[in-house]
């Protein structure tokens, strides 16, 4: 059985992962665990994936998002995840007994990025050099 890649978010933090679709959620956030270090284990880690309205249809752009948490003992594949899934990983804060919310902002484009994209911004003002590489100034 081949592999499946996952991006795994948190704040302003994406983790790719390699898991197996035979996977359990555990096994997942084990993995998890081990790549974002801190010292925390799977069961300070929640994960949870983008809820959708009736009939599977995704929730539309711009509205507040809802969560679904997933169960420890789901298996990936059952779930229905494949490559590039999106997933959100969240922690046990001991000192609140809480779980922390979700808190992924939007991405926002570097001005290097906008400018090489069409865009307009301080990136505009710069030359590329003859050869491409690097800027002139």
């Amino acid at each position: 059985m081949s592999s499946i890649y996952l991006r795994v978010k948190r704040i302003r933090t994406t983790y790719f992962v390699e898991a197996q679709p035979t996977d359990t959620v555990t096994q997942l956030k084990t993995k998890i665990a081990h790549i974002a270090g801190g010292g925390r284990t799977e069961k300070e880690l929640k994960l949870s994936v983008v809820a959708t309205a009736t009939g599977g249809v995704p929730v539309k752009e711009g509205t507040p998002k809802e969560y679904t948490t997933l169960d420890d003992n789901a298996v990936l594949e059952q779930i229905g995840f494949q490559d590039d899934s999106e997933l959100f990983v969240t922690y046990w804060l001991p000192e609140t007994s809480k779980w922390e919310d979700v808190d992924v902002p939007p991405f926002e484009a570097l001005e290097d990025d906008a400018s090489a994209a069409g865009g307009s911004g301080a990136g505009d003002k710069e030359k590329v050099d003859e050869k491409g590489k690097g800027r002139a100034r």
